[in-house]
């Protein structure tokens, strides 16, 4: 999926290259290409409205996942995740118990404190450890616990709601390692 997400973007950027350096004479120079205005690979989708000065809003969804992978805006991730509605990383717990409140730096470092925060637990619901929990609610943030399944379905639809929401989510099959988080 990547390869082809890298090449559809090049193609995007050589398109807009070769749009601009197709004029007459008599008009400017096309700008420098640090210049040009291109859309973020990341929210690039290919039935867009192709209009490159069009402003995008950043807006992560989690399109699809398994028990090993998620996918966000096309882009297959590998590992627990970290979401935010403008934000994405791979998240260091691969299980529950790992999950601390150094885990948490990415809910520290956003631009606003989410209002909600979701923790995905792998298959099953388990409790995520109370310090954590504390230190969320401490932040401002209401949070919610629950399956995998369920945290990705309530991360999409209260990011569609304009929600400041992020997550937190464990794979539910297998680790980095190759190991469950059962």
């Amino acid at each position: 999926r990547k390869p082809l997400k890298m090449m559809m973007t090049t193609t995007r950027k050589a398109r807009c290259f070769a749009t601009s350096s197709i004029s007459s004479a008599s008009s400017p120079s096309p700008p420098p290409p640090s210049t040009v205005s291109t859309r973020d690979p990341s929210s690039f989708h290919l039935f867009d409205d192709d209009s490159d000065d069009a402003e995008v809003e950043k807006n992560f969804r989690i399109d699809a996942h398994t028990d090993e992978w998620f996918e966000i805006n096309r882009e297959e991730l590998r590992s627990s995740i970290f979401v935010h509605k403008n934000f994405r990383a791979l998240w260091k717990p691969l299980k529950v118990e790992d999950i601390s409140i150094d885990s948490l730096i990415y809910a520290k470092l956003l631009e606003e404190t989410p209002d909600v925060i979701l923790f995905g637990t792998g298959k099953t619901l388990k409790q995520v450890p109370e310090e954590s929990l504390k230190w969320a609610r401490k932040m401002g943030m209401a949070v919610e616990v629950m399956d995998t399944a369920n945290c990705v379905a309530t991360f999409n639809v209260l990011v569609e709601e304009g929600r400041n929401v992020a997550c937190g989510i464990l794979l539910s099959g297998g680790t980095r390692e190759g190991g469950g988080n059962e």
